[in-house]
């Protein structure tokens, strides 16, 4: 049994071990870019935007003096930045804020090398896990980016922990826990769902209703508090009950004007377009592959032929249809158009999506179940480190391709393993068994969501998925290493 020392030791190693990675990763950044842009991502002017005008104009706006207040995202990636941008410059605080994701990640890792020995007390598998989700994770460049995905997966791991202590310990435990899962809420919408992993685990745990409707709303109490200021705020500053974000709420009854979202890649046209490629489950991400969405947005490279799958084409639906459509929605971005062409291109394109849709229901419609659990795969059956800064995977040095390709294969393997883990005989205390049952649905919840509900998903939303398959495949991951021992000592006795 390793002493303290000696464990807070080979703690200390894992974390020098990840710093070194990031470094790496730091000097693999775009090298085209100023050093501060390096760390920008394409969603800073939605995310933290806003938080620059408020500093500068008193108003939490997406167009600086517009006067119009934003609520086209949720604010919780705000947090802490805008304490960094209001102190200092933006350059400064976009810095603080990326070390504050990385250190506040690497507080997540020491909470789940916790939680791991508070289910197991086995010291040795709180390193593994703390190994994989240190050193062999697919998120470790997103700490370097403004992407709410580190910040989110960091206040899942911590909430989690707080939930876990909650259970026959101190009620504070609770607020805890509700309020890391408020803001990993606010960071990211669709995870909303979570809030239903602490609840089912305190409901199995409770002795009574009554304690378990107590220990629920004293989980939720964090949530029903921001939430009251969130909608309040939108409310008295829009005239707008908005609970969670105003993109969710668009439609095509406000007027197209000089104040519609031309350029946007969420205005309304853009929104029916992922709609009419969700229907076939197809791929709502421009940058990924040979994705249909991207096939829309790309002039020169895009193929329909390698886009598309070809079932969906029909004498109704044809090629020629999505051919007219591209050059539709490429014609609703020519800026040198005069206001009243680009309100006219926007309607025609909204009119021909509109036609679309009617047409594929018309002739696929039987097939539309089908299509929507094929969308799980643009969410699990995608190349995970694809978005990773520097080279492509075949341009890239034998050491960085091993190390891709074993992130790769870890991140599929806690997968499998998370869902053999419920196919095999154990002896979990009634605690972990309630615990564990609260993380599968996790993994149930993603893939409704997104095979039902949400049309566009990218991996880099399984984050979360992978912290809960991780935490499940503990049982698997020891068995394999008594295993080896128990052949490792009948080798050496041999």
């Amino acid at each position: 049994m390793l002493s303290i020392k000696n464990r807070n030791a080979l703690i200390a190693l894992i974390i020098l071990f990840k710093v070194f990675i990031l470094i790496f990763f730091v000097f693999q950044l775009n090298p085209c870019d100023t050093f501060i842009n390096k760390f920008i991502s394409n969603d800073y002017s939605e995310l933290l935007g806003p938080v620059d005008n408020m500093i500068e104009t008193g108003t939490y706006e997406y167009v600086k003096n517009s006067k119009v207040p934003y609520a086209d995202r949720m604010p919780g990636y705000m947090f802490p930045y805008v304490v960094f941008r209001y102190i200092f410059s933006k350059k400064i605080a976009i810095l603080l804020l990326i070390g504050f994701q990385i250190i506040f990640s690497l507080i997540a890792s020491l909470c789940l090398f916790n939680l791991i020995y508070l289910m197991t007390k086995k010291t040795y598998l709180s390193f593994l896990v703390l190994i994989i989700f240190s050193l062999f994770s697919f998120l470790i460049p997103w700490e370097l980016w403004t992407f709410p995905e580190s910040l989110s997966v960091s206040c899942y791991i911590v909430g989690l922990l707080f939930t876990y202590l909650s259970i026959g310990d101190k009620k504070i435990n609770l607020i805890y826990g509700g309020l890391f899962f408020t803001w990993m809420f606010f960071l990211r919408g669709f995870l909303g769902g979570y809030f239903l992993l602490p609840i089912l685990f305190i409901i199995l745990s409770s002795n009574s209703i009554k304690n378990s409707f107590v220990r629920i709303l004293t989980f939720m109490i964090p949530l029903i508090i921001i939430q009251f200021f969130w909608v309040s705020r939108n409310y008295y500053s829009k005239g707008e009950v908005i609970f969670l974000q105003s993109k969710f709420v668009q439609d095509h009854s406000f007027h197209i004007n000089d104040e519609y979202p031309f350029n946007s890649s969420y205005k309304p046209s853009i929104l029916d377009l992922r709609k009419l490629i969700s229907l076939w489950g197809g791929n709502n991400v421009k940058y990924y592959t040979n994705s249909e969405m991207g096939y829309f947005f790309n002039e020169k490279t895009a193929s329909i032929d390698t886009s598309f799958p070809d079932w969906i084409f029909k004498k109704e639906f044809s090629k020629d249809r999505l051919i007219l459509l591209k050059e539709l929605v490429q014609i609703s971005y020519l800026s040198e158009q005069t206001e009243l062409n680009r309100i006219e291109a926007e309607k025609k394109l909204i009119d021909y999506l509109s036609e679309s849709h009617n047409i594929f229901n018309e002739i696929h419609g039987n097939k539309i179940l089908i299509s929507s659990f094929s969308r799980i795969k643009n969410l699990l059956v995608n190349n995970v480190v694809a978005n990773w800064p520097g080279k492509s995977f075949s341009e890239s040095p034998i050491l960085i391709k091993l190390y891709k390709l074993i992130v790769l294969f870890v991140f599929y393997l806690m997968i499998l393993f998370s869902i053999v883990s419920f196919l095999i005989k154990n002896n979990f205390s009634k605690k972990d068994k309630f615990f564990r049952s609260s993380l599968l649905l996790s993994f149930l919840y993603l893939l409704f969501v997104f095979s039902f509900i949400i049309n566009i998903a990218e991996f880099k939303y399984t984050a979360t998925l992978f912290v809960s398959c991780t935490i499940l495949s503990v049982p698997i991951i020891d068995s394999i290493f008594i295993r080896l021992s128990s052949y490792t000592k009948f080798f050496f006795r041999s």
